[in-house]
């Protein structure tokens, strides 16, 4: 540090000196160089000044202080220059600091966010094993804002939600539930957290979501209208009277699940699989039933009025004259050929029974 003061201090009297020297020599040019320069024709053969001598001086005088003038401006400007690229660095420098502290602060908040969602998952947790039932909602409710809050939390909020449905409306050997028809507060809020939380991709792509798992469950007759069910297995769980209505399924699947007297009106069950389930006089109006599949499924009094079925995989004649439809009913082409020829058929039957 003393090394680069003194040099800075040389320097200075170094350039002071030049600049002290330069005057000087200013100085001397203008009171001496118009004699010098033009002497022969400030001077006549006699050594007498010409009568233009103060013109040829005040000339010469002014062209030195011209190009002083520019050679001052032109030493300015260099400055200038020099001084606005040790600026610019200054400010380029400040930036980076800038930003590489702003990464920093970012991480270490992240790193905040991060152990403060870790506390809520472990309270929430504790929360859940809880004998107390308002305990346990408040674990239910705290994980259900953890799922929205944290993208990268979200999968393990709705695995630990699954698992507890799994467990408190487990069927038993039998296939009912445990505890016939009771319907638990709990359950029912973990239903309503995993229908209503924003569903998070399992990777970068929007296709690979990961399957919520509430298979063997009983749910008989809980209130799970207007939600967002997609991409849930409910394989063999027994959904009786449940009220599904507006409800989307869209990729779900209810192999062997019962739906006996549920109520699907304007739910969306688009590539569904309804594999062996039993829809037995179940509301299906107006739900969307495209590429869904049906293989043999019970449709016994089923009811599909206003239903869109154009495109639906499994569906057997057997089971469309078991089901409840009408012309409003949109039936794959094949059904409704079907339907439209046996229609005709029953009506020239009917015609030549009435001939006398």
């Amino acid at each position: 540090m003393g090394l680069h003061i003194k040099a800075k201090i040389t320097r200075r009297a170094v350039v002071c000196s030049a600049i002290a020297l330069l005057s000087v020599a200013f100085v001397a040019a203008l009171v001496w160089g118009p004699w010098y320069i033009e002497d022969q024709h400030i001077h006549d053969n006699n050594g007498a000044l010409v009568p233009s001598a103060g013109i040829i001086i005040t000339g010469i005088r002014t062209v030195l202080v011209a190009v002083a003038a520019s050679a001052i401006a032109g030493i300015g400007l260099y400055y200038t220059h020099k001084s606005h690229r040790h600026a610019e660095k200054l400010y380029l420098h400040s930036q980076d600091q800038f930003a590489h502290a702003r990464d920093k602060d970012r991480e270490q908040a992240e790193l905040t966010r991060e152990g403060q969602v870790t506390d809520r998952y472990l309270e929430a947790i504790k929360l859940l094993g809880s004998e107390n039932v308002t305990q346990r909602l408040g674990g239910i409710y705290s994980l259900g804002r953890i799922m929205r809050d944290s993208e990268r939390d979200y999968w393990a909020g709705a695995d630990v939600l699954a698992a507890f449905v799994r467990t408190y409306a487990r069927k038993n050997s039998s296939g009912n539930g445990e505890g016939t028809h009771v319907h638990r507060e709990d359950v029912l809020a973990a239903l309503n957290v995993i229908g209503t939380a924003p569903r998070q991709p399992k990777g970068s792509s929007l296709s690979r979501y990961q399957t919520i798992d509430l298979s063997g469950t009983d749910l008989r007759g809980y209130d799970l209208y207007d939600l967002d069910l997609d991409m849930i297995k409910f394989d063999r769980a027994d959904m009786a009277g449940c009220d599904l209505q507006g409800s989307t399924l869209r990729r779900s699947s209810l192999k062997d699940v019962t739906l006996r007297e549920a109520n699907l009106v304007g739910a969306n069950l688009f590539r569904t699989r309804l594999i062996n389930a039993d829809l037995s006089r179940t509301n299906l109006t107006r739900a969307y039933m495209s590429q869904a599949h049906v293989h043999d499924a019970i449709f016994d009094e089923t009811n599909l009025k206003e239903t869109i079925a154009t495109k639906i995989y499994g569906l057997q004649y057997s089971q469309v004259d078991d089901s409840l439809h009408d012309e409003s009913t949109q039936f794959p082409e094949g059904i409704r050929d079907w339907l439209k020829t046996r229609t005709e058929e029953e009506a020239r039957a009917a015609e030549e029974e009435n001939l006398p």
